[in-house]
């Protein structure tokens, strides 16, 4: 083991390169949606071994030369498309367990592979997209710092807790990350092409309401969706039992949400 003390066999270093997550992110990010429900233990594979080491999921340099595209180029889809996959994948990492690594770049969609000869460049940032994704890289790593559910339990099942892990055909993807004290963020993401409204995303009884802090497919990072008025979420009761909250749940795009308030009295959901 490279990251457990010496005394207990390993290696005695801080962190160790996940390159099965890598290797498995990119397979499934460049495939076109209609074939990735195919591909789902892509995404699920990882946290057979996620704790096994104190693992850095690497964007690193190396997945930007030779021949391997920038990040954004890697994503699957038109022009569109490609912004649309780019903000959920980071989205996705920054919600995985482990610590982030991302190459320079990466924060405004740069689309040429790094060269060492020249400055990266900047002048995208003129361009909508690249603003828009830049606009949300920023809000991303600002909720990254300010949410300890996000890194505080990176390296124990203490920090994590699937909610979907097994709906392949939907191509979405659904689990908790907790901090020490008990605080959480329920992650939830769309990885296939088609809206999904009026989801009922299952979060329990513990709390009456879930904020909204993120989705990537908001119109002001380029996507389509609109935020409402309001970005909390009332806990329903379902008629088959199940407690959850109401959402339209755009395509290409992930959601983070925190809870507000216990209570163990829900609506009941008109269906």
């Amino acid at each position: 083991m490279v990251t457990k003390p010496t005394e207990a066999g390993g290696l005695g270093f801080n962190f160790k390169w996940n390159m099965g997550w890598v290797n498995d992110l990119f397979d499934y990010a460049s495939a076109d949606p209609f074939f990735r429900g195919g591909m789902h233990e892509k995404l699920t594979f990882s946290m057979y071994y996620a704790f096994s080491e104190n693992f850095i999921l690497p964007i690193s340099h190396d997945e930007n030369v030779h021949g391997k595209k920038s990040l954004l180029d890697k994503m699957s889809g038109d022009y569109r498309q490609k912004f649309d996959t780019d903000r959920l994948f980071l989205m996705y990492t920054m919600a995985h367990p482990g610590k982030k690594l991302f190459f320079m770049g990466t924060e405004f969609g740069q689309f040429a592979e790094w060269n060492y000869r020249c400055q990266l460049e900047w002048f995208l940032l003129d361009y909508p997209a690249h603003k828009a994704l830049h606009d949300f890289v920023r809000i991303l790593n600002h909720i990254y710092l300010d949410t300890p559910a996000l890194w505080e339990q990176d390296f124990s099942w203490s920090g994590f807790s699937w909610i979907y892990a097994d709906r392949a055909r939907e191509n979405l993807l659904a689990f908790r990350r907790f901090d020490r004290s008990g605080g959480e963020l329920v992650a939830l993401f769309n990885f296939s092409a088609c809206p999904y409204p009026s989801f009922s995303l299952d979060v329990g009884t513990r709390f009456s309401a879930y904020r909204l802090l993120l989705c990537s497919g908001e119109r002001r990072f380029g996507g389509t969706w609109e935020a409402g008025k309001t970005p909390v979420y009332p806990v329903l009761l379902r008629e088959d039992g199940r407690e959850c909250i109401s959402l339209d749940l755009p395509p290409l795009s992930g959601m983070f949400f925190v809870p507000e308030g216990k209570s163990f009295h829900v609506t009941p959901l008109d269906l």
